[in-house]
């Protein structure tokens, strides 16, 4: 399932001032396992193999094609 990811924040709380020189993407598209149990879980875990950041909140959808 392809998935449009928007409004991420990431936890910062250990690396404010590296956080603060990186540019990390605040929206993402991209393919997850859509037979998840847990959807947000699989998301979390995207974002973290993408960025190497953990994400404290975020809002998605899913992308029609």
């Amino acid at each position: 399932m392809k998935i449009k990811v928007t409004d991420i924040v990431y936890d910062t709380t250990d690396n404010e001032e590296l956080y603060l020189n990186m540019d990390l993407p605040t929206e993402l598209v991209f393919d997850i396992d859509g037979d998840s149990d847990d959807i947000e879980y699989e998301i979390v875990d995207a974002i973290g193999d993408i960025t190497g950041w953990t994400v404290k909140s975020f809002k998605w959808s899913e992308v029609v094609e």
